[in-house]
């Protein structure tokens, strides 16, 4: 199964600027920052993106909602991501997860939640005619209670795997096409990186 080797972090892990040459020296392929938290710019994305373009890495962004916020600051913080997508870089990536109390805590409907994910990848779709990302994981997506959604399922998938051995699929993804896993959580550092980083691997993979 070919692997294309990855990682992702945000500035909330303490990253300092990374040496991104010593990154694609190691042999990683892309980096994957977060770009916005609801309607919060994360500076990380500005200072590293550009730079691990230079040095030759794929770049991409993710944006986390924030679930109990409006969400039309966070679909402007999305939009102007966008603005600054470039032609080679990832899509970006809708982050799907959960803090203390799960979706219970945010007081919302799983069908509420469902149309938040929605609105994030159309406004990703609509501004640069390409198909958003999802990021979770089966133990997020079915601990909220959320169901499978084909119109979602149609987006490729970025799976979060936090245990060892392979992460199985929240439900409603065929995942015989090309899908990005973590393969390591919250790992210290990489060559060229301080702080706390994902590995992540670009797979194109036939499952079933």
């Amino acid at each position: 199964m070919p692997t294309i080797l990855g990682l992702d972090t945000a500035s909330i892990a303490d990253p300092k600027p990374a040496d991104w040459r010593k990154v694609a020296a190691a042999g990683y392929r892309f980096a994957l920052h977060r770009a916005t938290w609801g309607a919060y710019r994360d500076p990380e994305y500005a200072r590293e993106a550009p730079a691990a373009r230079a040095a030759g890495l794929t770049v991409g962004g993710y944006c986390l909602i924030r679930w109990t916020e409006p969400m039309t600051p966070q679909l402007e913080a999305v939009r102007a991501l966008c603005a600054e997508v470039e032609p080679a870089d990832l899509a970006p990536v809708v982050d799907v997860e959960w803090g203390k109390g799960g979706r219970k805590a945010t007081r919302l409907s799983a069908q509420a939640c469902v149309d938040r994910v929605l609105a994030v990848c159309e406004a990703v779709e609509d501004e640069l005619g390409c198909t958003a990302g999802i990021y979770t994981s089966r133990q997020q997506w079915v601990g909220a209670g959320l169901p499978a959604v084909p119109d979602l399922a149609r987006r490729w998938l970025w799976l979060a795997s936090h245990e060892a051995g392979p992460a199985p699929e929240p439900p409603g993804w065929d995942l015989g096409s090309l899908w990005v896993e973590q393969v390591a959580y919250n790992v210290k550092g990489a060559p060229g990186v301080k702080g706390l980083i994902d590995r992540d691997e670009y797979r194109i993979c036939q499952r079933g």
